[in-house]
């Protein structure tokens, strides 16, 4: 049977590395007429078909006799259903019928790069997070380089455009500048042919990483460059200078759209290593909470615990340990990803609750304060892993599968910026609620206790702490929306809605992220007072009315970037010819416009809408039944689970009866 098995494993990996080998000629075949390049790739997608169902079969096969095999079967599988590897090689066969070379070449690039994860995979050869770390690296220090070569590239086209211009009006060039021209574009090439070597080394750089021809070219134009300048022909030297700049910047966007196919390879895993971690970590610490639960009724209050109590105890303390390290294991990582900001901080803080219920479990303390702090572990750790499964589903649905969600930023960031504000608005959301007990605890005292003067503190550093994850995720976003080297015309996150969101969002005069954090402050200052009534949960309610929007905004975008792929691809070679009246009415704006009004030919048809109902504004709402006034109220909100109403309530009020937790401020 074992043989049987081990036959049945290695023929997907002979016809998959095939597929590899053959599959890029199909669109890159320029001589061959394009339906017959077609019905080659539609038998490539036939036996490729078969393959995935083969592996399914062999994970099944494995699973008793061969567990690990098992898992790389598995996990190849899975890598080539969330690539999409099949809709993929689809869209090759569909840009084949009409002709469409070029684009079936870019498309069959991508899924040559899936089909090659999948290989790797099955062989188990894929990078571990540091080689993937460093080979991302290797692959930004590289496009850094390649953007200083164009750089000195241009200064030298304009140069010697100058003296081109120079002589056109009769005056001869400067001798001594054309030499120095020279002598500089030598060294210009000198370093792009060191750079092309450099992009071969097989222990730095993944295969194909860029065109080597095309660097080998742009040096040759250089040195015809070196030649023309020698002879005093700025003019010539100008043209092939240009001609060599043309190769660099195609190299540099074949290196863009490499490294942020690296990195939306890297989210995905990334994705997918967090959902099975947070997943075990959620199950475990269930069980560690009812285990100390159970353990806290076997102990008599005001007696020392029995020595089986405290081994116990002890144990429980190395789980909490256990799960503190792979949660700061996880947050190590995120770090290293670079695009989250809220997740990682939800990350620490549950590994500091951690902490706090390993020290006072080594101390055999498993009452009220041990448990509500790991109840508010069990939440962060079922908030984070609901948000990645909300991801998930979101990208599924915008039809990009688990890597997908339509391209561009949304492709490369672990966590878009809907879900980051989603996250930051559930930390303000707890600061909120623990504010509220807090305040109806004092019942008007206007002299607060010492424990609840105590308490408001812990509460005011946890707005400052929220305060700084809003203020760091306005840096992310300034990292991740920075302007970066063009990719050429085919670059998916040139137009990027979600990136251009995020862009205005920090440009804007009115900088929505900035009054946030401000309000935060104020909160901060008013809670380090003891002020707990109205005049801060007023400012409060104002900061999550306004998380609420930029989340709305958010959504917009990533629904607007999603959608950009399949617009494309729908979009008809040709509109048809409009009357007067709609081309005016259907015309695209060239930029955004500065007053939002109604194009023209649309007023009629507002008036016509407007006429619908007749009555005022002001009285709409009354005349609301009050099941719909409720119903819509419940589509506004997007309320916190009612399920972790009492864990909180319990929660905020062990802060006014106990120490604050040890790892946190």
């Amino acid at each position: 049977m074992r043989l049987t098995q081990h036959t049945f494993r290695i023929t997907p990996l002979f016809v998959l590395a095939a597929l590899i080998v053959f599959a890029p000629g199909c669109a890159a075949a320029e001589p061959a007429p394009s339906r017959e390049l077609a019905f080659k790739q539609q038998h490539l997608r036939e036996r490729y078909e078969e393959i995935e169902q083969q592996l399914a079969r062999l994970g099944e096969l494995l699973a008793a006799s061969d567990p690990n095999g098992a898992a790389s079967v598995q996990a190849a599988l899975k890598a080539s259903r969330d690539g999409a590897v099949l809709s993929g090689l689809q869209e090759v066969i569909q840009s084949l019928l009409v002709s469409q070379t070029k684009t079936a070449t870019e498309r069959q690039t991508r899924v040559v790069e899936q089909l090659q994860r999948v290989l790797q995979l099955l062989q188990g050869q894929e990078l571990s997070w540091e080689e993937l770390q460093k080979r991302l690296a290797n692959l930004q220090q590289l496009r850094d380089t390649l953007q200083k070569l164009i750089e000195r590239q241009q200064k030298l086209e304009q140069q010697s455009g100058e003296a081109m211009k120079s002589e056109a009006d009769g005056k001869h060039a400067d001798p001594a500048a054309l030499d120095k021209q020279k002598s500089e574009q030598a060294a210009t090439r000198g370093d792009t042919e060191k750079t092309a070597a450099d992009t071969k080394q097989p222990d730095k750089f993944p295969p194909d990483t860029v065109d080597p021809k095309a660097m080998g070219r742009a040096a040759s134009e250089m040195q015809k460059a070196e030649q023309a300048l020698g002879e005093r022909k700025p003019a010539d030297a100008n043209a092939h200078q240009q001609q060599a700049l043309d190769e660099l910047q195609a190299t540099i966007g074949q290196l863009q759209q490499r490294l942020e196919a690296e990195k939306a390879a890297q989210a995905e895993r990334m994705r997918s290593e967090l959902k099975d971690g947070l997943k075990a970590m959620l199950e475990k610490q269930k069980t560690v909470t009812a285990a100390t639960a159970a353990l806290d009724k076997q102990i008599e209050p005001k007696k020392s615990p029995p020595r089986e109590a405290a081994l116990k105890a002890a144990g429980l303390a190395a789980d909490e340990a256990t799960l503190a390290d792979r949660s700061e294991a996880l947050n190590k990582k995120l770090r290293d990803d670079g695009t989250t900001a809220v997740f990682g901080q939800v990350l620490q803080q549950t590994a500091n609750l951690l902490r706090d219920a390993d020290a006072r479990l080594k101390k055999v303390q498993t009452g009220a304060p041990v448990q509500e702090t790991q109840k508010l572990a069990e939440m962060n750790f079922q908030e984070l892993l609901e948000a990645l499964q909300e991801e998930e589903a979101r990208r599924a649905a915008a039809g990009g599968g688990g890597g997908g969600g339509g391209g561009g930023m949304s492709k490369i960031m672990l966590l878009p910026p809907a879900a980051e504000l989603k996250m930051l608005r559930m930390l303000q959301d707890r600061v909120n609620r623990g504010t509220r007990l807090l305040d109806e605890d004092r019942a008007g005292r206007e002299k607060p206790t010492p424990q609840e003067t105590a308490a408001a503190k812990q509460l005011s550093q946890r707005e400052k702490e929220v305060g700084q994850t809003t203020d760091a995720l306005r840096k992310k976003w300034a990292e991740l929306s920075a302007p970066r080297p063009a990719a050429g015309p085919g670059d998916p996150t040139a137009t990027d809605p979600l990136k251009e969101y995020m862009a205005k969002t920090l440009q804007d005069a009115r900088n929505p992220l900035s009054p946030i954090v401000g309000d935060m402050r104020t909160v901060e200052d008013q809670l380090g007072q003891t002020v707990t009534g109205k005049p801060t949960q007023t400012v409060q309610t104002k900061i999550i009315r306004s998380l609420n929007e930029l989340i709305a905004k958010a959504q917009q975008a990533q629904s607007q970037a999603a959608a950009m792929p399949q617009l494309r691809r729908k979009q008809p070679a040709k509109q048809p010819e409009a009357s007067p009246q709609q081309a005016q009415g259907n015309k695209q704006p060239s930029s955004p416009a500065t007053v939002s009004t109604l194009p023209s030919g649309a007023a009629a048809a507002a008036a016509k809408l407007h006429k619908i109902y007749g009555g005022s504004d002001s009285d709409a709402w009354g005349k609301l039944p009050p099941e719909a006034r409720e119903k819509f109220l419940q589509t506004l909100k997007d309320k916190f689970p009612d399920r972790y109403e009492q864990i909180l309530t319990e929660y905020f009020k062990q802060l006014s009866t106990s120490k604050p937790p040890a790892g946190t401020k």
